[in-house]
């Protein structure tokens, strides 16, 4: 039987009555996906009229859901005919490859082409060269989406110095659908210097544990006022083989590490060194569980510091503190989901409901946005 008949039906993107859609499980480029017969026929020259019409349609439809997803530039589509032509599994299968501006230095000739260097999977990697990864035109998020989207990465480990409710709003869906996939996912994150936002550390709190999907979450955080705690790194592996991709250098689970800022970050493949020392810093006994108390004390005894500017030129010995978000006070991610059920409730005729909440996720925050609302004339807070 063809492997992409074992399948499960729930990693299906896409589907008809003649074919289905999956991700590639070895993606070319972020948002790389496979159109597929449900009947195994080695080419499309096997394949009936009908079933030639349902995976074109079904192109389409991935093609829409790619744009949606990924926004890319443009597309490669097509399928390899016979190993001549580097066919390596017998079932007739189209490649949908979404193309960014900055995938390849040249990307003139299309698919005569395709992308250099990672067509042939199969093979022990070319190149295990670091490459730069940066968030400019959306790569270092793209990337970080695909790599927690990879069915193969059960394993993922998250080091940063912070983490920001904006940051959260990134990645927390995909950091969901991890976990909904069964994905073992653990956070180390640090108290040092307080920037770390307490909604932001409740949003993985709420997550803690084994989750119905088979995933898990476990979160640490470095306390220790007297060393600094800097790394920023991704790593996503698979745990049968140890395989996997790594993203290190300066980027926090903050919209200005991962989306908007200037940062560089190094991607990685052979990443046994980045693993081991996650886990010397995991086992660390500064690196304390996050606990709802642990929280609450958190907010009790944090004071953000104020950036101090030293003269031009004088080493005056200041901390420097990065990552200090400025930007107007909104509802973010979880917020603008019960704001948007409190509405409904009240179109609904309701005059009374119940906002349920973890600990840190802006409950105060919550009733503040929902009491300033232009049709509350008086507000009994």
């Amino acid at each position: 039987m063809s492997l992409f008949l074992n399948i499960p039906e729930h990693n299906h993107i896409a589907g008809n009555a003649y074919a289905f859609a999956v991700r590639d499980l070895f993606p070319v480029t972020d948002g790389h996906a496979l159109v597929i017969t449900r009947r195994e026929i080695a080419t499309w020259w096997d394949a009936t009229a009908e079933e030639k019409a349902a995976v074109l349609e079904l192109v389409d439809e991935v093609r829409a859901l790619i744009n949606t997803s990924h926004s890319p530039d443009g597309f490669n589509v097509g399928f390899n005919e016979g190993a001549a032509a580097g066919q390596t599994i017998p079932h007739l299968h189209v490649h949908v490859i979404p193309r960014y501006k900055s995938d390849v230095p040249d990307p003139r000739g299309g698919i005569r082409n395709v992308i250099p260097n990672l067509g042939n999977y199969l093979a022990s990697k070319q190149s295990d060269q670091p490459a730069l990864v940066t968030p400019r035109d959306g790569a270092l998020f793209r990337q970080l989406g695909a790599s927690l989207r990879h069915l193969a990465h059960d394993t993922i480990d998250l080091v940063v110095s912070f983490v920001q409710p904006s940051g959260v709003d990134l990645l927390g869906s995909l950091i969901d659908e991890a976990l909904e996939r069964g994905a073992h996912i653990r956070l180390l994150t640090t108290d040092y210097l307080c920037i770390t936002d307490p909604s932001a550390l409740g949003f993985f709190l709420d997550r803690v544990g084994t989750q119905e999907g088979g995933g898990s979450l476990e979160v640490r955080v470095f306390s220790d006022p007297s060393t600094s705690f800097h790394p920023k790194a991704y790593i996503f592996s698979a745990s049968s083989t140890g395989e996997g991709v790594a993203f290190v250098g300066s980027s926090n689970i903050s919209r200005s590490g991962i989306s908007s800022g200037v940062e560089w970050n190094l991607r990685a493949q052979e990443i046994s060194a980045i693993t081991s020392e996650f886990t010397l810093l995991w086992n660390d006994n500064r690196s304390v569980p996050l606990t709802s108390k642990w929280l609450d004390d958190y907010i009790e005894r944090r004071v953000v510091p104020t950036p101090k500017i030293k003269p031009q030129g004088e080493d005056s010995g200041e901390i420097e503190i990065d990552e200090v978000e400025e930007s107007p006070i909104e509802p973010w991610g979880i917020q603008k989901e019960a704001l948007a059920a409190l509405t409904a409730a009240r179109a609904e005729g309701h005059q009374a409901g119940l906002v349920v909440m973890a600990t840190g996720l802006g409950k105060t925050w919550l009733a503040a946005f929902d009491s300033t609302r232009p049709s509350f004339k008086r507000v009994l807070f």
